[in-house]
């Protein structure tokens, strides 16, 4: 991993903290990756296989 998951993931908490709702609320692992997909679109082939 890189340093920008961790950017990934400090926004993700700022938007919880600052909603009080969990940002991608998914009922488990698929729907959730589902919800994060729908919103940022699918990532290309060279991004997933790295």
């Amino acid at each position: 991993y890189t340093p920008a998951i961790d950017i990934w993931s400090i926004g993700c908490i700022f938007a919880e903290v600052l909603t009080g709702k969990p940002l991608f609320p998914g009922k488990n692992v698929v729907h959730q990756l589902d919800l994060i997909t729908d919103l940022l679109g699918t990532p290309s082939l060279d991004t997933i296989s790295r």
